[in-house]
């Protein structure tokens, strides 16, 4: 214990021991031992940038009585993988269980308790994880609680929680032995539970959660700082366990099948089983998962689920969610490198290096066009990937999800596109997007070549979809109905691919229209029919489980507003069958 001084007091300095809970008669606590850890980028990450602190009355100068202070930080573990940023395919991806990195507990909500557990004081950790508590007069020893949530600041965030959806929706913590001195400071650190060599000291990982914590939150101040509002947003609620596996069945068992985002729950869910994958370390997974959150709570998500992997020719809509998680990790990273560990290996693959594979329809030419808007400008010349002459402040990036989110056109990489140019841009800038969507076009089936929302003027057909990508019907209702043919899924399973999609869109008029999808003699398997209006879904029908039958939707149009339907073939052999829009 080294003194120190500040202000009117003397401090005592000394790191405190943690414990983990158990049981309490109102919520109960889990503290973790050991954190596998596994983050894509350090820098970008930085401190420096923290641009708010939570402030509250034990803050402020001029304490009457004893003072605790101190900073509570976790340890979290870093991916290698051996690649640079120029570099196209991908490689193996590891944790560094040599070099774990101090990062501050931010934010966080945290208590003073006395020796009868009652809470004397509550609050946060400020951006550099330190607190300060005025200790009651009388009281006798004290104990921090640190708990893996945020607290809601009022008009700059909604609160965060990371929660054990093994163990009835537990909220973790950590606390610290009593504290029995006065006007002394305490720093907290919270370990993997990892040694140098990878293994287990204990039985649980304390800082797992807290690095989903802090992971998310990353993410989370990428919008803020680019001017996304918070207003109204719900808890985040993040479901991490050491049981959580990648295994389908009771998701209270953690049989979750991978870290993903549950729109129909609204939440997040993250692997954590040490045998098989973790993922509370791979930010570029956990603010991927976060992003599909904040398209759902704050801005669209037109969700369309499904297996998927890189340079697959998908439904647009799923193109544009999947590139965009990736994208949006990379930039709120500042690391261009995704990494997502697994045991005994994981993959990395870099977004500067992956964008030619396809077109509007390729998660991976939707995450390099969008990571290239908006990072640094690098002209290398030749065929790199860095030679792009655009780099956007993350302000049009927030733009572009709100234009988005009001438009009629569905959620793929048009409607981003058109949200970006909207956004402002000036002629240099206008003119290094269309160089790189140049740059992203390497056939002439493969590519992006328009800005228009509902891709008018687009030429890339990917070989397969039969352009424009969507057909205009309003003509043609009240006349009949018109055969169309939906091509095949490519596999059984997925539900998702180009080529079993078909998009039409017709403008509302006041009065009744139904929507629909007839069973014909050539009709093969299952359609499914959604239906937007004004970039709202309104309905949907049909599903695997009901082959050859009818779906149909309707309803009061809205005159003049444009109306989207989605036709899916949830079958493997191509579907020609009738549609029609009746009064």
């Amino acid at each position: 214990m080294h003194p120190t001084n500040s202000g009117p007091h003397s401090f005592c300095s000394e790191v405190v021991m943690m414990k983990f809970l158990g049981s309490m008669t109102s919520i109960r606590y889990f503290c973790l031992g050991a954190a596998v850890a596994i983050l894509m980028g350090v820098s970008g990450c930085g401190d420096a940038q923290e641009s708010y602190v939570y402030t509250s009355s034990v803050w402020d100068s001029g304490f009457s009585r004893p003072v605790l202070t101190g900073r509570a930080t976790f340890q979290r573990l870093l991916p290698i993988a051996d690649m640079d940023s120029d570099r196209t395919g991908g490689v193996e991806a590891s944790l560094d269980f040599l070099n774990p990195i101090s990062r501050p507990v931010r934010f966080a909500r945290i208590e003073l308790l006395d020796e009868d557990d009652e809470v004397l004081g509550d609050g946060s950790t400020d951006g550099d994880g330190k607190y300060q508590f005025e200790i009651p007069t009388g009281a006798g020893p004290v104990r921090l609680r640190i708990y893996s949530e945020t607290v809601e600041i009022a008009g700059e965030s909604a609160p965060i929680s990371v929660r054990d959806n093994t163990q009835d929706n537990a909220v973790y913590a950590v606390e610290s032995e009593p504290v029995e001195r006065r006007s002394i400071e305490v720093d907290v650190e919270i370990p993997t539970g990892y040694d140098s060599q990878g293994e287990p000291i204990g039985a649980t990982r304390p800082s797992a959660p807290f690095a989903c914590l802090d992971g998310v939150l990353t993410g989370y101040r990428y919008m803020l700082e680019g001017g996304a509002d918070p207003s109204g947003l719900p808890l985040c609620k993040v479901n991490w366990s050491q049981r959580n596996r990648p295994e389908s069945g009771e998701q209270a068992q953690g049989q979750i099948g991978t870290s993903h985002f549950s729109f129909a729950l609204n939440e997040i869910f993250i692997l954590g089983f040490r045998e098989a994958d973790t993922d509370e370390f791979d930010w570029h997974v956990m603010i991927h998962e976060f992003g599909h959150w904040i398209q759902f709570n704050r801005f669209r998500f037109d969700p369309v689920g499904g297996t998927h992997s890189g340079g697959e020719m998908k439904d647009p809509r799923l193109a544009f969610s999947e590139g965009f998680g990736n994208a949006f990790g990379a930039l709120a990273l500042n690391d261009p490198i995704y990494k997502d560990t697994s045991t005994p290996t994981g993959h990395a693959h870099s977004l500067e290096c992956n964008g030619k594979f396809g077109g509007w329809f390729s998660e991976l030419s939707v995450e390099a066009i969008l990571y290239d808007i908006f990072d640094p400008v690098r002209v290398e010349g030749g065929d790199s990937n860095f030679d792009d002459q655009i780099e956007l402040e993350r302000s049009k990036f927030v733009d572009a999800l709100l234009y988005q989110r009001s438009s009629s056109a569905l959620t793929t990489i048009f409607s981003f596109l058109q949200g970006v140019v909207r956004s402002g841009l000036s002629p240099d800038e206008s003119q290094g997007l269309v160089a790189l969507l140049q740059r992203e076009s390497p056939s002439a089936t493969h590519g992006i070549n328009s800005l228009d929302e509902f891709a008018q003027g687009e030429t890339h057909d990917g070989g397969i979809y039969p352009l424009p990508l969507y057909t205009d019907l309003t003509a043609l209702i009240g006349q009949g109905p018109i055969s169309i043919t939906v091509g095949g899924q490519e596999d059984d399973d997925a539900g998702n691919w180009l080529s079993g999609v078909r998009f039409y869109t017709f403008i509302g008029d006041g009065g009744d229209i139904t929507v629909t999808v007839e069973n014909s003699t050539s009709a093969v398997g299952s359609l499914a029919l959604e239906m937007y209006e004004g970039g709202e879904r309104i309905g949907e029908e049909g599903d695997a489980d009901s082959p050859f039958e009818d779906v149909q939707i309707g309803g009061t149009t809205e005159d003049g507003v444009i109306y989207v339907l989605a036709i899916r073939n949830l079958g493997t052999t191509s579907s020609t069958t009738n549609l029609s829009l009746t009064r």
